[in-house]
């Protein structure tokens, strides 16, 4: 055949080119069972004719007028089988996540965003969420043929998390570093390599004592502004000060990326040190400026960004036939006028991509560079007779992970 064009073209390909006894292989009953690629170009041609016969098709295979065919299910081969076949008939695959799929439609229909229950199952359910996301990131990582799995209640890392980020926000995050040390501990005594449990060492003292002077620091303003205001108010003085708190806030803001950066040097170092697996444990030597440099780029990557989003706008909204004038106006030019719309939303999608390249390459590839580099691992030979053990996260952890990105540990 010719070279493949299309997604599921790539079945008839490999048919013709390098057949496969095991093209897809999943765990059935504990036991692996593969499928060959005759066997599932034959499963997708059934179905695709199954789906044909029920009247399923592209119709004049516009987006519109294509049938939609929704999915539910776990990451399993028949999972490919579909998608395959329904692209083939012409059709859309829809997958959907039942989790999500539920809270929106509930939410909208008691539209009670802004209530306090409702903000508060928000939090939790983020935070289960990332629990579970981590599971099954983690059951996704093998080393030397063993995989690294985890167990453990994500509701109640939730309630942990919860409890502490209360005591945190009426502390002004003088109690965070007991709270990291508190939901760490629970998470790595949940964590396993094969048949080996992880456990945390670190304590909230010893984080508090490489990062209070940061702390100090970023809270500093705000204690010299009610200072202030006291003063002010005990000698019988109307409250001011516009300039001196305007200059303080503008050196407050110039100092916070060299504050942040610092303290997630300390945290990352803190927390690399304080890893155990059985007898295997890491030390990191990560300076505490060594991300001072990642976060100024990301801030004028982020400057940057918004300066041509700005720009972009402007030059769309005021080549409209309305002439520029105040918001009502530019208002008027997007109603109506597709082509503005259409260019909007380009900009606005352009916009997201960016960021979510800048946030890759800086926050992730660069911050991790780093880690690792200055990250070292002792007593590995305790990890030689290691015996494999855990299953893969079910396909809830899989929706969460791939919806929220959590990644590794």
């Amino acid at each position: 055949m010719t070279e493949p064009t299309r997604l599921f073209d790539c079945l008839a390909h490999q048919m013709s080119k390098f057949p496969k006894e095991d093209m897809l292989a999943a765990k059935e009953d504990g036991v692996w069972k593969k499928y060959s690629t005759q066997a599932v170009q034959d499963q997708v041609m059934q179905l695709t004719a199954g789906l044909l016969a029920l009247g399923v098709s592209g119709h004049d295979m516009t987006t519109e007028n294509r049938d939609k065919i929704a999915i539910i299910s776990n990451n399993r081969p028949e999972w490919l089988v579909a998608d395959m076949a329904v692209q083939q008939s012409g059709a859309i695959l829809v997958p959907i996540y039942l989790v999500y799929s539920l809270i929106g439609v509930e939410a909208e229909r008691l539209k009670a965003f802004a209530s306090i229950p409702f903000a508060l199952f928000f939090y939790l359910f983020g935070q289960f969420a990332i629990y579970r996301a981590r599971r099954y990131r983690l059951t996704r990582t093998v080393w030397r043929g063993v995989r690294f799995w985890m167990d453990g209640s994500g509701w109640a890392y939730a309630a942990r998390a919860a409890w502490w980020t209360l005591l945190t926000a009426s502390t002004a995050g003088l109690i965070l570093p007991w709270r990291e040390a508190a939901l760490e501990r629970y998470k790595m005594r949940h964590c396993y390599y094969g048949d080996l449990q992880g456990s945390f060492t670190g304590t909230g003292g010893e984080l508090f004592k490489l990062g209070w002077r940061l702390w100090l620091m970023a809270v500093l303003p705000l204690i010299v502004a009610i200072l202030a205001a006291i003063v002010r108010s005990v000698a019988g003085k109307p409250p001011g000060g516009v300039v001196v708190a305007g200059l303080l806030t503008l050196v407050w803001l110039v100092a916070l990326p060299f504050i942040y950066g610092g303290f997630k040097a300390v945290e990352w170092r803190w927390w690399i040190s304080g890893i155990r697996f059985g007898e295997v444990s890491f030390q990191s030597d990560l300076p505490r400026g060594a991300l001072y440099g990642v976060y100024w780029k990301v801030i004028g990557w982020f400057i940057l960004i918004a300066a041509l989003l700005a720009l972009y706008l402007y030059i769309c909204v005021s080549s409209a036939v309305v002439p520029f004038g105040d918001l009502s106006s530019t208002a008027v030019r997007f109603e109506g006028n597709t082509p503005l719309v259409v260019a909007a939303v380009v900009g606005y999608l352009a916009t997201i991509l960016a960021v979510n390249v800048v946030l890759r390459v800086y926050l992730l590839r660069d911050v991790w560079a780093r880690i690792v580099a200055s990250t070292t691992a002792r007593h590995l030979e305790a990890v030689a007779n290691v015996a494999a053990k855990g299953d893969l996260a079910n396909a809830l952890g899989e929706g969460l992970s791939g919806n929220l990105d959590v990644v590794g540990f």
